[in-house]
């Protein structure tokens, strides 16, 4: 055959008809015999199965209705005896005064850089506890460590590396 399909020659059939027929017939006769026996007995079991199950249907359709529920009514014991309605208020309790929330106190600070020291002083009171914190910005945001807990109105930090901006906190410790 050629790629389009075609044969590029033609063969004579070496097979007459007759001869194609008597072969077809010697290989049925050599096949073994297919007998539908089973065929019968499979549209019985099928039909048995069938009303087996339409029967149990047929049972659940003709079972009894359930009993309605009865509702018992029962009467408030505290109602029968007379007595009424107790005579108790609900009690409220007072709420937790309000705590008015302590305003931020501003230290303004001044720094100086010395040789590898960074100075902070600030102004205030004598006995005074104060947290410093040192905060570095960076590109993932704002890291804050607490430095010190500072008594006094000066702290001093070594530098130990550059950061790119460094900003320092000071807070009052309230008692």
């Amino acid at each position: 055959m050629n790629m389009n399909g075609k044969l590029l020659s033609t063969v004579p059939d070496p097979f007459t008809d007759a001869e194609r027929t008597a072969f077809a017939r010697r290989v049925r006769t050599a096949l073994p015999v297919r007998r539908m026996v089973w065929r019968p007995a499979m549209v019985a079991l099928a039909a048995t199965v069938l009303l087996a199950v339409g029967v149990v249907f047929v049972a659940m359709d003709r079972l009894p209705e359930p009993a309605a529920l009865v509702r018992v009514t029962v009467e408030n014991p505290l109602q029968l005896a007379g007595a009424g309605p107790l005579a108790a208020a609900p009690i409220l309790f007072p709420p937790p005064p309000a705590t008015p929330a302590p305003a931020p106190v501003d230290v303004s600070l001044a720094i100086a850089k010395t040789d590898h020291r960074v100075m902070l002083t600030w102004q205030g009171t004598e006995g005074t506890r104060y947290i410093v914190q040192k905060c570095q910005l960076s590109s993932n945001g704002k890291v804050c460590r607490t430095q010190a807990v500072v008594t006094g109105s000066r702290f001093e930090d070594p530098i130990h590396e550059e950061a790119p901006l460094v900003l320092y906190t000071v807070e009052p410790i309230r008692s």
